[in-house]
């Protein structure tokens, strides 16, 4: 009598999320390919990775990077369209056509002992084309990468001697971190984490202030600051800060913000890390936040 194995309850999850991302923008890639030919791309991307040949000549990476001595041998290299993240509103015809045409690429390098992921990701608001292998220019300027540097080098290196590209660290600044703390608190109800701010200061003596909203304070801090100018969350804060430790938070930067849906750094060096959505409102304040990350990347 045979038995069916059993099948694993716990849902996948979207590669966007639980993972710490450094930040690129990149121009137009011109010629990008349609998904159809990903697999020779993931080839040649192996090909380089394990030290083969680039246009004809053999070369080796550098393996000073700890972490890809420990990674083991290099077993495979996959290109394929990045789904769409999950939304609450799966029905919706719009939503599912979205979900065919996929909201970007994932290339994998899985090594033996572990997985690294980059993510190029078009805008939520538009189509990435991925499908037209016709078209000249391609928009994906948001690029999300958890690699070794070596690796990255590698990475950045072939996107743009294959596509034509210029690829550059993204810096966020401190304007993006709190529109989207903003847009986060006034999207959900009851955040499941503390909120945590962390300010570059203009003194070489104390160079970051860290302040920690308790997460049962923060519905009290966006209803009081509805009621002062600027009105929301940070005004609050501001407001906070300005009556309890004399600090006046306009001369200050914001360096990184964390809260429950997602940790974001500043800086020239931008990171994101965001978590699975609740809900939709949830979702909501995610489709904001790589929307304008996209924006700063596409400025």
């Amino acid at each position: 009598m045979s038995r069916n194995p059993p099948q694993s309850s716990k849902p996948l999850v979207h590669p966007l999320y639980n993972v710490t991302y450094t930040i690129h923008r990149l121009s137009p890639l011109y010629k990008f390919p349609p998904r159809s030919d990903f697999k020779s791309h993931a080839r040649s991307l192996q090909q380089i990775l394990r030290g083969d040949v680039l246009r004809g000549v053999r070369i080796a990476l550098d393996n000073e990077d700890e972490a890809l001595g420990r990674a083991g041998r290099l077993k495979t290299v996959t290109w394929e369209v990045l789904p769409s993240w999950q939304t609450s509103s799966e029905d919706d015809e719009e939503e599912a056509a979205e979900e065919e045409a996929g909201s970007g690429v994932k290339i994998e390098m899985q090594y033996e002992k572990t997985t690294y992921t980059s993510l190029l990701l078009s805008s939520p608001l538009g189509a990435t084309g991925l499908e037209d292998g016709d078209q000249e220019f391609t928009e994906l300027p948001l690029l999300l990468t958890r690699l070794p540097k070596s690796l990255r080098d590698t990475l950045l290196s072939y996107l743009s001697t294959r596509f034509d590209i210029l690829p550059l660290p993204l810096a966020l600044p401190s304007s993006l971190l709190q529109r989207s703390m903003e847009y986060y608190f006034s999207h959900t109800y009851s955040p499941p984490k503390d909120a945590q701010i962390s300010f570059a200061t203009p003194t070489t003596t104390l160079k970051t202030i860290a302040v920690t909203i308790p997460r049962d304070d923060i519905a009290k801090f966006c209803a009081r600051g509805k009621q002062l100018p600027g009105g929301g969350f940070y005004a609050a804060l501001k407001h906070y800060l300005r009556g309890t430790m004399a600090l006046d938070a306009e001369y200050l930067t914001i360096a990184k913000v964390a809260c429950g849906g997602f940790v974001l750094g500043g800086g020239a060096g931008g990171k994101v890390k965001i978590f699975p959505p609740r809900d939709v409102e949830e979702h909501e304040a995610v489709r904001n936040l790589i929307q304008e990350l996209v924006k700063a990347a596409d400025a």
